[in-house]
């Protein structure tokens, strides 16, 4: 055997890459024993470097099991690096499948959840609302006019029926006697007075009212 120091320290050295495939790494080697005179030793050297140098650790542990020559080692090195990348594969497939089924499944359940926040519930604003309409209805009802004493409306002057009457108390026009607010306190007052009296009352009771 030659000398071949530097050769061989190459050739010793030469670990396997992450992006280095096992034929590509088992060719690099057979290319530089070339310069290194091994002899017949060569395929017994590169399965050594296969099992100590192989990039992957579960290639190497199996290697060292299984004890095989250069032939059988390139072969199971090959079959497991083939498993693994079509586990990475696979693996990225399922991720892929599992996003898909969560993108659809939220997909068909948005709308199911937008409808049952937006769905009425006993105390919602809606059955507010309607409760409050009923107390606006049964506040109408209760409502007596103070002009012809009729109930469901103010003192109205198109809605009233007494809005052309005389009160027989006064002679006031605009609402009938029997409900005049004024009729047990005549006593001394001029009917002058309590005309004058009446007018600022149904002012301000119009006032009050919007003008009704």
């Amino acid at each position: 055997m030659g000398d071949g120091q530097p050769a061989n320290v190459k050739f010793f050295s030469r670990v396997q890459r992450a992006d280095e495939d096992i034929a590509s790494y088992v060719a690099s080697l057979r290319g530089l024993a070339l310069s290194c005179d091994f002899d017949q030793l060569l395929d017994s050297l590169i399965r050594d470097q296969l099992v100590r140098c192989a990039y992957d650790k579960k290639i190497r542990e199996k290697l060292l099991m299984k004890d095989p020559n250069l032939e059988e080692a390139i072969q199971i090195a090959k079959r497991m690096e083939h498993t693994a990348i079509w586990l990475q594969e696979m693996d990225g497939v399922t991720k892929e499948m599992k996003q898909g089924i969560v993108a659809e499944v939220k997909r068909k359940e948005e709308p199911r959840a937008k409808a049952e926040w937006n769905k009425p519930t006993r105390n919602s604003e809606g059955t507010k609302v309607n409760n409050e309409e009923k107390r606006r209805t049964q506040e109408g009802r209760d409502i007596k006019c103070y002009r012809c004493d009729a109930p469901g409306h103010i003192a109205s002057r198109k809605a009233s029926a007494a809005r052309n009457a005389i009160c027989h108390n006064y002679g006031k026009r605009g609402h009938f006697a029997k409900v005049c607010r004024l009729k047990s306190k005549v006593g001394n007052k001029s009917i002058q007075e309590i005309q004058d009296v009446c007018e600022t009352m149904e002012d301000i009771i119009l006032t009050m009212n919007g003008g009704r």
